[in-house]
């Protein structure tokens, strides 16, 4: 078992296997270097999930930029207010550049219990944000973070 994981309680056994069939996905991709298009990642997503995603009007990323661009450098990274939700292509994203092997998507010590564990290959890795938003879009909830 993987020394460093996401463990959550598991919703449902129908969010659970759709969770596990993006996470395949996401492997895959990871493992071949092959990543697709937007289309293709948004078919694993129905619309409820998708809705959990930041979309904003180009007047709000506009908005957004320009209170970013305002803020005091020192405060940029810490200020609650400028810290924006995942778009869904950031999450993608963030998976596809993030510095680590994905290992398996596993229920955990119980049927209620899930876990995806993952392999970092340096540090920084990239951290567990996209990990923890996946998870909390299929409607599970993360009870502990081993990284």
């Amino acid at each position: 078992m993987s020394p460093f994981y996401v463990e959550f309680a598991i919703a449902d056994e129908q969010r659970f296997d759709r969770l596990a069939k993006v996470f395949d996905a996401l492997k895959a991709a990871k493992e071949s270097d092959a990543w697709a298009d937007e289309s293709y990642w948004r078919r694993f997503f129905d619309t409820d999930q998708l809705a959990q995603f930041w979309s904003p009007t180009q007047a709000e990323a506009d908005e957004h930029l320009r209170r970013w661009l305002a803020a005091p450098l020192e405060t940029r990274s810490t200020d609650p207010s400028l810290r924006k939700p995942w778009t869904f292509m950031s999450m993608i994203g963030a998976f596809e550049n993030g510095d680590y092997s994905l290992i398996a998507c596993v229920r955990g010590g119980s049927q209620l219990r899930g876990r995806i564990e993952f392999e970092p290959h340096g540090h920084p890795y990239g951290g567990t944000g996209a990990v923890r938003k996946l998870i909390e879009t299929f409607g599970h909830q993360v009870l502990e973070v081993k990284d």
